[in-house]
């Protein structure tokens, strides 16, 4: 070896250090460094796998393809390969470079689980079973023997059910209670949510779910996990089981199941260490630790709930790992116990109080589905107004300032301001403080927003603050120029008394994905510092 491909395999060992302590732009430098003193194939690989960190999937696909023809046999750098190609859309190449993957490491279970979904893409079911059998089927790993029953399921292949799947039909908890018999306790009739297209002058309505309170008797209840397990053998959950829209939910989310059909959950309750409590509240959900979520799926339950009579003394049972911000709302909307309930654990509980979220909310829809995107997540108007109310009592309103405020994405994966560094030098150089909210405590984020006289806020659920700031807040939302489900926020705020105005730039990856990042350009600010 030369002293100059010596010297750029160093760099790469320093470029691989970097990447290992999340410096991907130093990272990436030194690959460049490396290169310009020898040609090291090496190096071409950790630069396609810093450009798929980055989403930069064309350059990753470049970066690794070239790193395999100088004779990089690594593993890795084909499974990078393929899950490139996969974000790209491209099936074919993404089903090569996997093959490769797997035939060089057949023990790792996301190389297998993703070959598996491109050869249904690719080559079709029947090959996809060929494929499983061939060489996974006598390797034991539950991972991938889980992930291939959910894959066939999906796409109505038919499979073996496993030993270890327990299968549940879906129903919704009041479905459930009516007919067994089981006392119910309703509350009114379905909220009338409105949706409000940007621009546009016309109001639509959601309906959401009608409200209820259920005291379940003798259920077994999972970590991350909506599911509720009849003792009669249903899976009681509002998303799956709604009689309209629940055959196009996806719950590959939900930590306590492998699979689903239509009607029928395939489960992995052997998976969970099971204790038992006399009387609880439920709480907990998949994606509970997401604040957006928790403020709009899971608080809003409270208001159901604390209007039973058995409410008041029962501990409240949320999953454990939430970020200490919901655990703070959380005491400032009700004073009961928390049980913390640990991933891989649950519970059979002899009472369990159960309530559903106010509006259709979920996290994933199947690919084929034709839900209108205003219906899934939309936040509710009623919950909104209980939740400030309950907050500004435990909190006290803090006074007006004239402070301007812009709510920061940068540490963040996904909806994010691309060209971040120009963006944020503009507002601070209009007297905007620049904010990340995940730097706050929930207090000092309800303070913040309070005293306010502008925020822009990038489209994410700190968005979901807004509610505690007072109605003639300069209220300004950046998101990419497909707007997806932000008529339904647009038509919340309008009937809150906001007016918040959506500033909208290019999509730096597909449109159609909802999480994509997005370049502002700076012209577009205008109105935000006028």
């Amino acid at each position: 070896m030369t002293s100059d491909a010596a010297r750029a395999e160093e760099l790469v060992e320093q470029a691989i250090a970097a990447v290992n302590r999340s410096a991907l732009d130093e990272a990436e430098a030194l690959c460049n460094r490396a290169l310009e003193e020898a040609e090291v194939p090496r190096a071409y690989f950790v630069r396609g796998f810093i450009a798929h960190l980055q989403r930069r999937h064309g350059a990753a696909v470049a970066d690794c393809a070239t790193a395999a023809a100088k004779g990089v046999d690594d593993w890795q750098n084909f499974l990078t390969l393929g899950k490139s190609y996969m974000a790209l859309r491209q099936a074919a190449p993404a089903y090569d470079a996997l093959l490769q993957a797997v035939r060089r490491n057949p023990r790792h279970p996301d190389a297998a689980i993703r070959l598996l979904r491109m050869a249904l893409m690719h080559r079709g079911g029947e090959h996809a079973a060929e494929l499983y059998r061939e060489l996974f089927a006598a390797q034991g790993m539950r991972e991938v023997d889980d992930a291939w029953l959910a894959l066939a399921l999906r796409m109505r292949i038919p499979v073996e059910t496993p030993p270890h799947a327990r299968t549940a039909p879906q129903d919704t908890a009041l479905r459930w209670a009516e007919r067994s018999g089981v006392e119910v306790l309703r509350l009114g009739e379905a909220e009338a949510v409105p949706v409000q297209a940007i621009g546009q002058d016309t109001v639509e309505y959601v309906h959401g779910n009608v409200p209820y309170v259920v005291d379940l008797p003798d259920v077994e209840v999972f970590a991350y996990s909506h599911v509720v397990l009849t003792s009669d053998g249903f899976a009681l959950n509002e998303a799956g089981g709604h009689a309209e829209y629940g055959r196009f939910v996806d719950h590959r989310a939900d930590a306590a199941v492998i699979g689903h059909t239509e009607d029928t959950l395939y489960l992995r309750t052997d998976a969970y260490r099971m204790e038992s409590l006399d009387e609880a509240v439920w709480l907990a959900g998949p994606a509970s630790n997401e604040f957006g979520h928790w403020v709009g799926e899971f608080a809003p339950r409270l208001q159901f709930l604390e209007q039973h009579p058995a409410f008041a003394g029962r501990p409240i049972i949320v999953d454990e790992g939430m970020p200490a911000s919901h655990l703070e709302l959380l005491s400032m909307l009700c004073p009961n116990r928390i049980i913390p309930l640990p991933r891989l654990h649950g519970l059979r509980v002899r009472r369990l109080l159960y309530a559903p979220t106010p509006t259709f909310f979920l996290i994933h829809l199947l690919p084929d589905h034709t839900l209108p995107e205003h219906v899934a997540c939309c936040a509710s108007v009623r919950s909104y107004r209980f939740l400030k109310e309950r907050v500004e009592q435990a909190l006290g309103v803090a006074p007006r300032t004239e402070a301007k405020y812009y709510l920061s994405r940068a540490n963040r994966w996904s909806r994010k301001v691309h060209n971040e560094a120009e963006v944020r030098a503009y507002l601070e150089g209009h007297g905007y403080q620049t904010v990340m909210m995940e730097d706050l405590t929930f207090t000092e984020q309800i303070r913040l927003f309070q005293g306010a006289s502008a925020i822009v806020a990038q489209n994410g659920s700190a968005m979901q603050n807004f509610i505690y700031a007072r109605p003639d807040v300069r209220l300004f939302v950046l998101t990419q120029s497909n707007l997806h489900n932000l008529a339904a926020f647009n038509g919340q705020a309008r009937a809150l008394g906001f007016a918040p105005v959506f500033i909208t730039g290019e999509a730096v990856d597909d449109p159609n994905y909802k999480h994509a990042n997005y370049v502002v350009p700076l012209e577009s600010l205008a109105p935000a510092v006028a």
